[in-house]
Formats: C-alpha cells, structure tokens, sequence
C-alpha cells in the first residue's frame, strides 16, 4: 500500500516542478488541477455497483485541442464483506483529445482519453485456522489500457467535467463516473 502513496506523491512532485517554470511565465502549457467526485464499481465480479469513488488529477492543455493528465482513481472497495478499508485504485498517464462546440454561452468542449493505468486491486478475507479465525490480505496489480472521455464548461480559470472512465482489467474492469471541478492558475 504504501508504493502507491510513494509512487503517487512522486508523480505529483515532477509534474509540479515540471510545469513550475511554466506556471511562473504565465502558465502558457496550460497547468491545471483538478479532482473530482461520483459513483463506480471496482470490478464486474462484485455484487453491489454503484460505490463512491474519487479521483485527483494534473494536466497541460498546451494547445486547445491536445494535452495530457496525470490522474489518481480511487474505485472503492471490492469486498464489503470482509470489512476491509483497502480500495481497488489506480494511477494514470492519459493523452486527451478535445473537441470545441461552437456558438455556446460558456466555452463547452467534449473531450476524449486514451492512455495506460497502474491498477491496484486488494483481496481477502477471514479464514478459518485450527486456532481461530485470521484475516489475511493480498492485492493483484497490472497495468491496463485506460480510457475515458466528457463534458467540461469553463467559467473562467474554474471547469466543471461529467466524465465516465474505465481501466480494462484482466481481474474487474473497474469503471468511475464523476463530476470534477478543474482549477487553472
């Protein structure tokens, strides 16, 4: 578990320096923040969909129909039964296509993504033993491809996505369906 806040916090840090010179200069590779909020299911096996989830991201938009997003998902946890607080999650590196739609009060565009995520799926359980019960813990991991796409307006620096995303995963296909609010210097 802790790999992932490792890997997580350190993917932050180098888009943040990365695009720290940018952000100075007037932000002109587009920089932008977001996270987000919705329901999903963290795999096709489990029995009651629909679970909260969230998710965290930082992109550029450098040109106005091309960027790139670096995404935290968080799909929920796979076994309520074993009462477990482990979350199927995953990290993302994504390409995003947008497309415009003219003649709009507020700047409205449709947005597609395609890219790889890093899937993190926890498993187990209670087990009987000769001297009692035990809990034991596992997770599978893999990287998958990832896509997605959406809906943003933009009021200004602050967007509002409804955005539908999925990794295709040998082990669950988790999906999340949210509303994100993006932020840009």
């Amino acid at each position: 578990m802790s790999k992932w806040i490792g890997t997580l916090v350190g993917s932050v840090l180098v888009a943040g320096v990365a695009c720290g010179s940018a952000l100075a200069a007037g932000n002109p590779v587009g920089f932008y923040v977001g996270a987000g909020v919705g329901v999903g299911n963290p795999s096709e096996d489990y029995w009651q969909p629909n679970k909260f989830v969230w998710n965290a991201l930082v992109g550029i938009q450098p040109i106005p129909f091309l960027g790139a997003e670096l995404q935290y998902m968080d799909f929920g946890n796979p076994e309520p039964a074993f009462h477990s607080d482990d979350h199927t999650h995953a990290l993302g590196a994504f390409g995003v296509v947008y497309l415009p739609l003219p003649g709009m009060l507020a700047p409205v565009d449709l947005f597609g993504k395609l890219g790889a995520a890093r899937l993190w799926q926890p498993s187990g359980g209670f087990f009987a033993a000769p001297l009692g019960p035990f809990h034991a813990q596992f997770a599978d991991s893999e990287t998958d491809l990832a896509y997605g796409g959406g809906a943003q307006m933009s009021f200004g620096a602050i967007a509002v996505r409804l955005e539908y995303e999925a990794v295709d995963a040998s082990f669950g296909n988790p999906w999340l369906s949210n509303v994100e609010v993006t932020w840009t210097p």
